[in-house]
């Protein structure tokens, strides 16, 4: 996002707009393309998403919850700390399944580990991982 033309008017555009229009940035042009960008990659992972598992109408809420948890626990805005956090709660959730195993529980409860996590970072630290991240 830091080399090419479009990254840097991206950047550019969502960082003050009305610099980068009188820079001679096309603001709606920068802005429709970020938008097809994200829908392009979130159209693949859903792609993606629906190929490897079963369809179902709480396929959203089977994505949903993870991705909030990660995104609390890494911390709103951090890249490197939503990216430990993806590990975080992949490692959990499964270790988890193995425990509701040998509990003797069943594994739709692997949810809940995710949920947990999520309660936990909101309680213990709001700002999740972020602050360890962080450029000084």
């Amino acid at each position: 996002m830091t080399i090419p033309k479009t990254g840097k008017a991206i950047r550019a555009t969502s960082s003050n707009p009305e610099l980068a229009l009188s820079s001679g940035i096309n603001i709606n042009r920068v802005t429709w393309v970020t938008w097809f960008i994200g829908a392009a990659l979130a159209g693949t992972a859903g792609l993606f998403r629906a190929a490897a598992t079963r369809l179902s109408p709480m396929l959203g809420w089977d994505i949903f919850l993870p991705t909030a948890a990660v995104t609390v626990l890494g911390g709103i805005g951090s890249f490197y700390g939503a990216i430990a956090a993806a590990f975080i709660i992949g490692l959990a959730e499964n270790i988890g399944v193995v425990a509701l195993i040998n509990l003797g529980i069943s594994t739709e409860y692997r949810m809940a580990v995710a949920f947990l996590i999520l309660i936990v970072t909101l309680i213990v630290r709001p700002q999740g991982l972020a602050r360890m991240f962080r450029r000084t």
